[in-house]
């Protein structure tokens, strides 16, 4: 199988020679993948345009963007837990921790500065779910039911036309259809007199 490449100068070269069975040769760690590309679709479908639509190919996590997520919330929260105690200690005296709001049945007593904490790191999470640098766990499940119920509409819109051609009536002709014609106009007669009645 000859392979082609290109130059820098924009020519092509093309070598009688098949590509490597294994990405072994390619150095010590050629045979990894980079822990930040993104990963190719299990079921071995192709993404481009040319790609079979019969089989969508899975959506990929980016990775960057997760740890970034995840880093980014490791690094408010230790800020968070920072922030509250040096405004416990330098502006409320240590009021923050000695005040007790409300006694949580297995945690023990709620103070200010425990309450303060759980609603800036809960805060801080909403703000990073939101800016779509969490993953989200029923991600995949929701765009693949969107799919399926645009799938579904898709294919009731085009079943619909068929089914009207498919039930319009094409004249047959046979050796009883002056007995069929007089049964019609009879039973026409007879739902025309139950009607008045």
């Amino acid at each position: 199988m000859a392979q082609q490449t290109q130059t820098p100068g924009g020519q092509k070269k093309s070598s009688g020679a098949a590509p490597p069975a294994t990405a072994s040769s390619n150095g010590f760690l050629g045979g990894l993948r980079s822990f930040f590309a993104p990963a190719p679709p299990a079921n071995g479908a192709s993404t481009t345009k040319g790609g079979s639509a019969a089989t969508p190919a899975r959506p990929t996590l980016n990775l960057r963007k997760v740890i970034t997520g995840f880093l980014l919330l490791l690094v408010g929260v230790y800020a968070i837990q920072f922030l509250l105690l040096f405004l416990d200690l330098q502006v409320f005296k240590g009021k923050l921790q000695t005040t007790i709001l409300v006694q949580v049945p297995l945690l023990g007593p709620l103070s200010i500065f425990s309450a303060l904490a759980l609603a800036s790191m809960i805060g801080l999470y909403i703000l990073l779910y939101r800016l779509d640098l969490l993953p989200r766990a029923n991600r995949a499940t929701a765009q693949a039911s969107a799919a399926n119920a645009n799938n579904r509409a898709r294919a009731a819109a085009t079943k619909k036309p068929v089914e009207k051609s498919a039930t319009v009536r094409q004249p047959v002709s046979g050796p009883h259809d002056d007995e069929y014609e007089q049964a019609r106009l009879a039973q026409r007669a007879r739902r025309r007199r139950d009607a008045r009645k």
